[in-house]
């Protein structure tokens, strides 16, 4: 018997009888690029320490032997010792949320044991200002608070709260769970065309015209209507059942923690909710759904991708003149969708993405990708002006607004200074008497 296994095996995983390991010494990790923003899944070499973890596999159960396909000497001189740390190669908005939740203000001189770049720390605390997590000082505002209770990253936490505002907590919490979980779509084999050519014909029906946002959570509200959550229609339709059921499992625990923080029931909203997506699905069927059908979205559609808005503006792109793809606001990077996204080849004039992926800023692709409107953007955008890094780090003072006192009249002011040197010499006397007076 073979087995297959990803880096897992090396600590967490344990199977019986193995009596040869084969170690190609490398691996993927996830890297965070704070600079660019992108996110990317690179093949790396393993640490010395990790190599000795792969081989301790062999000899769990039983004597074994590991086969490593890389000299000894590559082992001793080009391996790193250790594997990089998480928090040396992550997005750390999350952690930073947490931090100033716990009351620690000063993160960026804060005694990590593994301290990250403070170009990392930066970029955290500058999203975490735009969407309205820290005041302009760096402090923890009130919809901070709020953000960090939720168990996601805080742009998915305001996209939450701004939706319960908006009256689409259940899509939004829908949404966001597949975001949070794995990829739902089932790729097969390009050597297969004939299987390849029927799954993009059955994954075609659920293509929204707003983009992938709103086609995931067609994709869901089919599942849990038409499809009755059985795995015989994931199946059928080329999706991925665990990673549907792994969503429902994230939503439902979701659910609960934002009735903590709202203070409202969400169980009502969500019948509310599946009843208007029946509604619009019969809709659909009526007007030949796919990408002809409902271009402009209904309006709790529309309200979603604006709750998104809130969360996500500062990962929006406007349409380039000389064609070719999007700029990213503030940026000025020309970016592209991934192929398989419903608006690769739109025209769309602004839209936001959740993903920005690639090895380098010349190569970076969109993912899931939808069209949002302008006047969504108008009120947030200014925003990315008004970051001051150093008063949100500490190292400027507060810009505190004090009213300045009338200048008065030099006559006055040479008055008051006479009256002052008068008093004080009248004490200074007194004081010289009583003494006298004693002696």
């Amino acid at each position: 018997k073979l087995v297959f296994t990803t880096n897992i095996a090396e600590t967490s995983l344990t199977v019986a009888r193995v009596g040869f390991v084969v170690d190609c010494g490398y691996c993927k990790q996830k890297n965070f690029n704070p600079k660019t923003g992108m996110e990317s899944l690179q093949v790396t070499e393993v640490s010395q320490v990790q190599a000795k973890q792969r081989a301790g596999r062999a000899g769990r159960t039983q004597n074994g032997k590991c086969f490593r396909l890389y000299s000894e000497e590559t082992f001793l001189r080009s391996l790193p010792k250790v594997t990089v740390p998480e928090i040396l190669r992550s997005n750390l908005s999350s952690v930073t949320l947490q931090m100033k939740a716990m009351g620690i203000d000063d993160v960026v001189r804060f005694d990590f044991m593994e301290p990250p770049d403070r170009v990392r720390l930066v970029k955290s605390l500058r999203l975490l200002f735009l969407i309205g997590a820290l005041d302009a000082d760096g402090g923890l505002t009130d919809l901070g608070k709020r953000i960090s209770q939720l168990p996601l990253e805080p742009q998915y936490g305001r996209v939450l709260l701004a939706a319960s505002e908006l009256g689409c907590a259940s899509e939004a919490l829908t949404l966001v769970s597949l975001l949070s979980s794995e990829g739902i779509w089932f790729r097969p084999s390009r050597q297969n065309q004939l299987q390849l050519e029927e799954a993009q014909a059955v994954q075609e029906r659920f293509v929204h015209p707003l983009g992938d946002h709103l086609t995931l959570l067609r994709v869901y509200n089919s599942w849990e209507e038409e499809g009755d959550l059985s795995p015989e229609w994931c199946k059928d339709n080329f999706l991925h059942f665990r990673a549907l059921r792994q969503a429902r499992d994230i939503r439902g625990q979701l659910c609960e923690q934002l009735e903590k923080v709202t203070e409202a029931s969400l169980r009502d909203a969500a019948k509310e909710g599946s009843r208007r997506d029946r509604d619009r699905q019969d809709r659909d069927r009526g007007s030949g759904g796919g990408r002809s059908g409902g271009r402009g979205g209904t309006p709790v559609e529309k309200a979603l991708l604006q709750a998104f808005c809130e969360g996500f503006f500062m990962q929006t792109a406007r349409v380039c003149a000389a064609g070719g793809g999007w700029l990213i606001v503030g940026e000025n990077v020309l970016v592209k969708c991934e192929g398989s996204s419903a608006m690769d080849g739109s025209g769309a004039e602004w839209v936001l993405y959740t993903d920005l992926v690639g090895s380098t800023v010349a190569n970076c692709m969109m993912r899931t990708v939808s069209a949002v409107e302008h006047k969504w953007l108008m009120p947030l955008l200014p925003k990315l002006n008004e970051v001051d890094l150093k008063r949100l780090v500490g190292e400027a003072p507060s810009a505190k607004i004090s009213k300045a006192e009338p200048q008065k009249d030099p006559e006055q002011l040479a008055k008051e200074k006479d009256e002052k040197v008068g008093s004080a010499r009248e004490r200074f006397l007194a004081r010289k008497a009583k003494m006298a007076a004693k002696k």
